[in-house]
């Protein structure tokens, strides 16, 4: 299978996450679908009644992680993204403008109509210059290794996820910085996780 349609695959799990009053999925919303910080969640497509679909990857596809901060989240399933965008990342910096908040488009696996969701991609101003799927893992400057901790829940995530083998694999073989969070592996039970 191609590599890039496992990453999409692994980059793409959709969750339904509960709207709470005042609740605010994302800040700024992509200017491509024309709304703004102040529209309405309802004009959202990806809200539904009380809960919002949600694209999750990187350590989002590990239920036990996805639920510290978002206890409510209910997994419907590993899905496609139609391109393939290395920045997107998570929430965390928003208001900051280092991530923008914007809809996208996934397939469910088995499924031919496509769903709106909720996903964050680092602006262009803070994309980095070489795409790490493209490297030879010793090439990775070590500022860009993910910890110990971060790989072992991606690859957790992955396997409890459902993504192909060949794409565990992938993940398997990326070098890690060596830091470990120890009261995260242990609250994730990552000890087990095997890395090579």
């Amino acid at each position: 299978m191609n590599i890039e349609r496992h990453i999409n695959l692994v980059l793409c799990l959709l969750t339904a996450l509960r709207v709470s009053k005042g609740h605010n999925i994302g800040g700024i919303i992509s200017s491509s679908n024309g709304l703004h910080g102040n529209d309405s969640l309802e004009t959202l497509p990806e809200v539904h009644g009380s809960k919002f679909f949600y694209f999750g990857f990187g350590s989002n596809m590990l239920a036990q992680r996805i639920h510290i901060q978002n206890p409510t989240a209910e997994r419907i399933g590993a899905a496609l993204l139609g391109r393939l965008s290395p920045g997107l990342c998570a929430q965390e910096g928003v208001h900051l403008g280092i991530y923008e908040a914007l809809t996208v488009y996934v397939k469910l696996q088995n499924e031919e109509t496509a769903t709106a969701a909720r996903a964050y991609m680092l602006t262009k101003a803070h994309q980095p210059e070489s795409n790490l799927y493209h490297m030879n893992p010793d090439e990775v400057p070590q500022d860009r290794q993910p910890s110990k901790t971060y790989l072992q829940c991606l690859i957790k995530g992955a396997i409890e996820s459902s993504i192909p083998e060949e794409y565990v694999v992938r993940l398997r073989s990326i070098k890690h910085n060596g830091r470990v969070a120890s009261n995260l592996e242990e609250r994730l039970g990552l000890q087990d996780v095997f890395l090579p």
